[in-house]
């Protein structure tokens, strides 16, 4: 990877180059790390929207409700969350052979759930701002770094 950073800042000039922007792969780090000790004025950054995918990768790694299927339900269902007991409370539910298999149960047993609602409503919390960040990082109207700090000292 330094061996393509030093090709690439001979190539555009040294001189035309303030910073470098690459995910926080190892080999990017120590690039980075070795470009920035032979260019000092060179700055290597990591990308921001990289980053945030490794804190929501750590957030839901580390909450059990998060991890497979249900992290489904985290983003795309709480604002259902009435309509999705009622059905998995309703006559049509219990007719369904869905229902009668385990993963279908056990769907059953997460939506009626109290702490599982408790737990949405603590992870859009948490993930809110993020994703906010996210989406403005991530975005292509305009260059965020004027003001990502601010918005980074916002979400935390």
């Amino acid at each position: 990877m330094y061996s393509l950073f030093r090709k690439t800042i001979d190539k555009i000039g040294k001189k035309n180059i303030v910073q470098v922007v690459t995910d926080i792969a190892s080999e990017n780090v120590s690039a980075g790390k070795m470009m920035e000790a032979m260019h000092p004025y060179i700055y290597w950054t990591p990308c921001a929207a990289h980053c945030i995918n490794l804190i929501f990768g750590d957030i839901f790694k580390e909450n059990p409700l998060a991890s497979g299927r249900q992290d489904i339900f985290l983003h795309h269902f709480y604002l259902q969350k009435k309509n999705l007991r009622k059905l998995v409370l309703s006559n049509e539910w219990k007719d369904n052979r869905y229902a009668k298999e385990a993963a279908g149960k056990e769907n059953a047993k997460i939506l009626i759930s109290p702490s599982f609602w408790n737990d949405v409503v603590r992870v859009l919390k948490v993930d809110g701002p993020l994703i906010r960040v996210l989406r403005m990082v991530d975005g292509e109207r305009k260059p965020p770094m004027d003001y990502l700090y601010e918005v980074m000292d916002r979400a935390k």
